[in-house]
């Protein structure tokens, strides 16, 4: 435990701060407050693992911040109703652990396995290349077309 650092960058630090008091984490909590886009980049790309969240209702979308973590080749912690697509991305390309919120025990499960040094292996990250969205675009462009 005394390895763990939980480091919060962003707009609700007061509610993060009661949360992990309230979870028996506070102590481990570094608390940015807001940055600017810079330096978050380069607190993800020095992170063990970036946990990314999904919130109730946007289970159909892919945080921005999912790809910034792919960037950095760190695994991902994601946090996600069940069922959300993004959840769907970080096990079929093998990006890291997902969990519902309510799921504690394979969270911890998947904090120590980044603790111990596990890697990921990520694998058909090329269906995200620009090159490849373009075409699957101008496919689909041209179906409509015909």
């Amino acid at each position: 435990p005394d390895r763990v650092r939980i480091v919060y960058a962003g707009p609700d630090s007061a509610r993060v701060r009661r949360d992990a008091r309230a979870h028996g984490v506070g102590p481990y909590l570094e608390d940015l407050g807001s940055v600017d886009a810079n330096a978050a980049r380069d607190l993800v790309r020095t992170a063990a693992a970036s946990v990314v969240i999904v919130s109730e209702g946007y289970e159909y979308q892919y945080p921005g911040k999912i790809f910034d973590a792919v960037a950095t080749g760190n695994p991902i912690l994601l946090l996600a109703p069940a069922g959300a697509d993004a959840a769907q991305v970080v096990r079929r390309h093998r990006l890291g652990w997902a969990h519902e919120p309510s799921d504690v025990e394979g969270l911890a499960a998947s904090i120590r396995r980044v603790l111990d040094g596990e890697t990921i292996h990520p694998a058909g990250l090329e269906i995200f290349e620009t090159h490849h969205v373009m075409g699957e675009l101008d496919a689909a462009l041209r179906r409509l077309l015909t």
